[in-house]
């Protein structure tokens, strides 16, 4: 029986999944799906299908061999984030609605057919993906609030008053990162454990190993906190003041560097190591202390996603490319899918997944269309 990829079968959220094989081939795509809206939500592979949503509120299911599809639904949402596929037939989703329009906002997807086997949430929804751990679904809206639902029907367990932001689950504890730190919650009841207040932004889910909680934040600090307390156990700076002097005049507005250009994108930590993904690197650092091992400059535009699955580190990037890097920083592939200008990419059972934003043929000037691509060797 195959398996669902790391970020589906981890409720810890880790990006890791020592037990899966590696990204080894092919160099081209078994097959491509495009869609009139651009992909903005991270695909989630299942045992036949591979799930994903648009812009523009869709979700669908493709054949995770030729890229058929299988389904789709359009959900009173503008935007999808991250589908989260689970062993038991569920798929679950939430979607944003930037003018507060839509009723249900989180649902409950059979994974065979697309209908609901329940709906629920806010007027303005969740830009961040639900969690999903035992009968546990946690969701950060954007009014403010943390509701976890029971799976099984989507009733409220619980919910707190905390502003939007990721969140992950690990032993029982949920941790929630927002602009103003990490806060830690029982799962089953929302007792509250602690509260640490942290410089910048969130820019990456939590991730617990090892009796730490790891975030990264927007001033490009990534802080390694105690589990149980919230205590610092360290924290890295990972700004590069002569990478943002080179870009002084690169300004897409022509007034200097973009914002964020220290932001910290991604995270995917096994036991010992954490590989932080920033503007066009990537990072890797001791779990214990923080000590920066090495850095592997990239030619892209941020790091959008990352999963270290079989001893390689899978990036997708906001160029629209792809690279499959080891343990050590070098880079055994480097795929450019066409005409791609964001790619997030999904490793199950050796193959790769990818979905993104695409400029159509012809004259352009913005992203217009999406992609999906299968990389599925025989």
């Amino acid at each position: 029986m195959t398996r669902p990829p790391a970020r589906n079968a981890d409720p810890e959220r880790r990006g890791h999944d020592h037990d899966g094989a590696a990204f080894a081939g092919p160099g081209t795509p078994t097959w491509t799906h495009t869609t009139e809206e651009p992909i903005l939500a991270r695909p989630a592979v299942g045992d036949r299908r591979v799930y994903t949503g648009t812009r523009s509120g869709r979700v669908l299911a493709v054949d995770r061999t030729d890229g058929r599809v299988v389904w789709e639904r359009e959900l009173p949402a503008e935007t999808v984030t991250a589908p989260v596929v689970l062993r038991s037939g569920a798929v679950f989703v939430a979607g944003f609605d930037d003018f507060g329009r839509a009723e249900t906002t989180v649902h409950a997807l059979d994974a065979g057919t697309g209908e609901d086997r329940w709906a629920a949430g806010t007027a303005r929804g969740s830009r961040a993906p639900p969690v999903v751990a035992g009968n546990r679904v946690v969701v950060s809206h954007a009014d403010d609030s943390l509701v976890v639902r029971r799976a099984s029907d989507g009733t409220v367990a619980w919910d707190a008053a905390a502003a939007s932001g990721d969140a992950a689950v690990a032993r029982g504890t949920v941790f929630h990162a927002t602009g103003d730190g990490v806060a830690a919650y029982g799962l089953s009841d929302g007792e509250p454990c602690w509260s640490r207040t942290l410089d910048g932004n969130s820019t990456t889910a939590p991730v617990a190993v090892d009796g730490l909680v790891l975030t990264g934040r927007r001033s490009g600090d990534l802080y390694a906190l105690d589990a149980g307390t919230g205590e610092p156990r360290w924290t890295a700076d990972l700004f590069r003041p002569a990478f943002h002097d080179d870009l002084r005049n690169m300004g897409r507005d022509g007034q200097g560097p973009p914002a964020n250009r220290s932001a910290i994108s991604t995270l995917s930590v096994t036991a010992d190591t954490a590989f932080v993904g920033t503007c066009n690197a990537v990072f890797a650092l001791d779990v214990g202390d923080g000590t920066v091992r090495w850095v592997r400059d990239l030619d892209c535009d941020y790091v959008h996603s990352s999963a270290a699955v079989g001893g390689r580190l899978h990036l997708g990037t906001a160029d629209g490319s792809v690279y499959v890097l080891t343990y050590d920083g070098d880079v055994e592939y480097h795929l450019s899918p066409s005409n791609a200008t964001t790619a997030r990419a999904t490793l199950a059972d050796g193959a790769l997944f990818v979905g993104g934003e695409a400029l159509p043929e012809g004259p352009h000037s913005a992203p217009t269309s999406g992609f999906l691509s299968g990389y599925v060797d025989g």
